[in-house]
């Protein structure tokens, strides 16, 4: 086999490595667009959740405010704060920050992969034209 031969041998393999890390890069980013469409909207329910929690919270205050002498309505205030601020609705503020936390962590592993893609599609690009360099020099001599 000759150089020439050599050089196109290693022009295919090159291109086709190319290929395949082309057609890695392209399911990344459809990948990296579905994550990140789910993280706005886990971003839009963890709003919305705090919203509520808000507008509960300020229902609560004017309760509080409205009926400061009364003692029923006293203890009715503080079993509904326990609700509002505790149980339940915790574990929803906490699993939708972990949540959010979880994908932003991923989004950016994949974002570093899609980098790292990137410079082994440009160190691809560089072996070639320096593969074709060198076909053209030799082919230039023979």
């Amino acid at each position: 086999m000759s150089y020439s031969d050599d050089l196109r041998a290693e022009i295919a393999r090159l291109d086709r490595r190319k290929s395949d890390l082309e057609a890695e890069q392209s399911q990344l980013k459809k990948r990296l667009a579905q994550l990140n469409e789910q993280l706005s909207r886990l971003i839009k329910q963890q709003n919305d959740f705090e919203t509520r929690q808000s507008n509960r919270r300020n229902t609560l205050q004017n309760l509080r405010w409205a009926y400061l002498e009364n003692h029923s309505a006293e203890r009715y205030a503080d079993m509904m704060e326990n609700m509002v601020n505790g149980g339940k609705n915790s574990n929803v503020a906490d699993a939708l920050s972990q949540s959010i936390a979880l994908f932003k962590n991923h989004i950016r592993a994949e974002e570093e992969r899609m980098a790292d893609l990137g410079s082994s599609l440009n160190n691809i690009e560089e072996k070639q034209a320096d593969c074709r360099y060198r076909l053209s020099r030799a082919s230039d001599r023979e």
